[in-house]
């Protein structure tokens, strides 16, 4: 049975772990520099609410440098005049909370009375949503999201379901990019990723992801204005669409060339350099789901360059392929697999060599687990998943030479693999026998491949 790194699309997204990963993975410094105040001034692209916004004063104080980490250099900020702006808190009526019974009654009869569609979007635009820029509400925004979440699952379709689908859409799509605290932003941005065409009857059915929810996570993706934490938000989205939604061939061909310029980014200014290498890995991570191998082949070329290329980190490393072993190589002319065999075996000795180099070093640090996924990752690539309608890139295997040479690798792996699952071994054991595999990985590395790297 192989290893599963990547969830199945039964699987629920649990978006508040990922938010809170994704956070922490952009770094304190970067959060800090681009995700306190950054406006948009024009009034336009700020929610239509009551003329009357309060300051949040603590957004105005002076924030102190942040001590960097030894042997990183300072970046400087996209933006220098970052937190010099008061966050903007929308008025909240309170006057509308008495209409929260009637809300729900309309969601769950899924019509409206006449004159019902005015006072139900007061109800979300006067005072549910505005809680959201509160600062005393900042640490229940995942709470605030699990409940809009609940009204929309209460209506499942009908106009209410769609008028809220629409409200949400156009509010927090103006918010995600407003003046407003960056915590505000990135819950409105999780919300829009959430979206559903229509609610699924039970929780372990597989969601049908909003299509008119799409453009707005890309755009928000590709938005060089946006701050880190919200594209890390709309990523997030897009990820989902690319497991559970129905994509039409033009939103396919639209996500793949945004992941395809995110996995080839060399990063952004006030972006921490392992932020940009979990962005880099879950845009490879969309491509190989998305299954396509794009114009001209593009898809496998670019993860191809990922996979050898030595001076990325592992985990795009990594990610890229197991995407390659996702693809649809059928009418894949002219494409070889020459250079994915070859930088498959190189990502193996890689691996390898840093795990073994670790032990060295430090034999407590020494992680099975690690290694073995990364093998795991590899042999993906190879001949695909056993629980997924994948054949990896054999597909692409032709002449003699070349077959020889993958299946000589792909049984390599595959022994190496399973000698994670013997427990009478001990570390150092299984590090003997890893090293004593590289000679016969390195015969995988063609002179293209071994030009990529150092």
């Amino acid at each position: 049975m192989m290893f599963r790194s990547s969830p199945r699309p039964s699987q629920v997204l649990f978006l508040s772990t990922s938010l809170l990963l994704a956070w922490w993975l952009v770094g304190p410094a970067a959060l800090a520099q681009q995700g306190a105040g950054i406006a948009a001034d024009a009034q336009a692209d700020e929610p239509d609410l009551p003329a009357e916004e309060t300051p949040d004063p603590a957004a105005a104080r002076p924030r102190a440098a942040e001590a960097q980490p030894p042997g990183r250099t300072a970046t400087a900020p996209a933006r220098p005049d970052i937190g010099t702006k008061p966050y903007l808190v929308l008025q909240v009526d309170e006057d509308q909370r008495r209409e929260r019974f009637n809300v729900m009654a309309m969601l769950r009869n899924r019509k409206f009375e006449p004159g019902e569609e005015e006072r139900f979007e007061a109800y979300y635009r006067r005072y549910f949503l505005p809680r959201w820029t509160q600062p005393a509400n900042r640490a229940s925004l995942p709470l605030l999201r699990r409940e809009l979440r609940n009204n929309l699952l209460s209506g499942r379709t009908g106009p209410p379901h769609k008028r809220l689908q629409a409200v949400i859409l156009d509010y927090l799509g103006k918010m995600a990019s407003a003046n407003v605290h960056p915590a505000a932003r990135v819950n409105a941005m999780l919300m829009i990723g959430e979206l559903n065409a229509e609610e699924p009857l039970r929780a372990g059915d597989t969601p049908t992801p909003l299509p008119a929810a799409l453009p707005v996570l890309l755009q928000a993706l590709g938005d060089d204005e946006q701050i880190d934490p919200v594209k890390v938000a709309a990523l997030v989205g897009i990820i989902r669409y690319t497991q559970f939604g129905q994509l039409t061939p033009e939103a396919t061909s639209a996500v793949q060339q945004a992941m395809i310029r995110l996995a080839q980014s060399p990063g952004a200014p006030a972006r921490s350099p392992e932020g940009h290498a979990w962005m880099r890995a879950q845009a490879a991570k969309a491509l190989g789901l998305l299954g396509s191998v794009g114009r001209n082949a593009e898809v496998p070329r670019l993860l191809t360059n990922l996979v050898a290329d030595r001076q990325l980190d592992m985990l795009v490393r990594c990610r890229a392929a197991t995407a390659l072993g996702q693809l649809n190589y059928t009418g894949a002319d002219g494409l070889s697999a020459a250079q994915p065999i070859a930088a498959l075996g190189r990502l193996a000795a890689d691996a390898i060599r840093a795990d073994t180099d670790h032990f060295d070093e430090d034999p407590n640090g020494f992680s099975r687990r690690r290694v073995k996924a990364r093998l795991v990752a590899v042999l993906q690539g190879l001949a695909g998943d056993e629980d997924e309608p994948s054949q990896g890139i054999a597909p692409l295997v032709g002449a003699a030479d070349e077959k020889a040479t993958y299946d000589s690798l792909r049984e390599q792996i595959e022994k190496l693999s399973a000698l994670f699952d013997d427990r009478q071994s001990g570390d150092a054991e299984i590090v003997q026998a890893l090293r004593a595999s590289l000679a016969g990985l390195e015969p995988a590395r063609s002179p293209a491949t071994a030009q990529t790297g150092q």
